[in-house]
């Protein structure tokens, strides 16, 4: 099956908590899209640690690597505040396979 959707922010933690039990040390890249600087790849073919969503600082945190000797350090990518979480599903067991995260532009 495939689909994408964009979650509510209720399911935010519960998503982000399943992505990271179904794909954690699979290989990811995290890529960084803003109008103001452009594409750019903050990491690339790293393995996945972990998605977290904390409601306390309202932050979606995106973490690689810190999990082998070739990846001792875990580098994590921070959005504060977004404003939506999207899912994609690509495969017949329907397991995510991405997520997104949108933060509002600045002013």
């Amino acid at each position: 099956m495939t689909g994408n959707g964009t979650l509510t922010r209720d399911e935010w933690k519960t998503a982000l908590d399943r992505i990271t039990e179904e794909r954690t040390g699979e290989h990811v890249t995290i890529e960084l899209l803003d109008p103001e600087v452009g594409h750019q790849y903050e990491a690339e073919r790293l393995p996945f640690a972990y998605l977290d969503y904390d409601p306390k600082d309202d932050t979606v945190i995106v973490a690689v690597g810190g999990r082998s000797a070739r990846y001792p350090v875990v580098l994590r990518h921070v959005i504060a505040h977004p404003r939506e979480v999207d899912v994609a599903t690509q495969d017949t067991r329907n397991r995510p396979s991405g997520s997104s995260a949108r933060t509002a532009p600045p002013h």
